[in-house]
């Protein structure tokens, strides 16, 4: 998920290079920005997260016992509370994923589309 998010950051932000300089409207390309700070801003949040061991397994695919023996061995950054190890998201490993991109604007619900009839008008 961490992973995703940085992408859909980065793809937006290229977008947003893309319309400027091909001098679409100002507007559109402020919105962009603006919704790259504020999704850094939940992602920061997010990374700030402890999870345990069973929701952190749900997200990364990794098996409970396994994400146990690396918070033992100081592979994942957590704590103990009573029987419970809360995990760092921020430490959580990640198995490897295909790189999200949107096909085109015209594929996005919504903004894509009205963002795309935008910069062409």
């Amino acid at each position: 998920m961490i992973h995703r998010l940085k992408q859909v950051i980065r793809v937006w932000k290229e977008e947003a290079d893309f319309l400027e300089e091909r001098h679409a409207s100002m507007e559109s390309v402020r919105t962009i920005r603006s919704m790259c700070t504020d999704l850094e801003a939940v992602l920061e949040e997010l990374l700030l997260l402890e999870l345990p061991t069973s929701q952190a397994a749900e997200m990364t695919g990794y098996s409970e016992s396994h994400l146990r023996r690396l918070f033992r061995t100081g592979g994942v950054e957590g704590r103990r509370e009573g029987r419970t190890i809360l995990l760092r998201m921020a430490t959580l490993p990640t198995k490897a994923a295909q790189e999200w991109r949107p096909r085109s604007p015209e594929d996005n619900d919504g903004w894509g589309r009205a963002l795309c009839r935008r910069a062409t008008s």
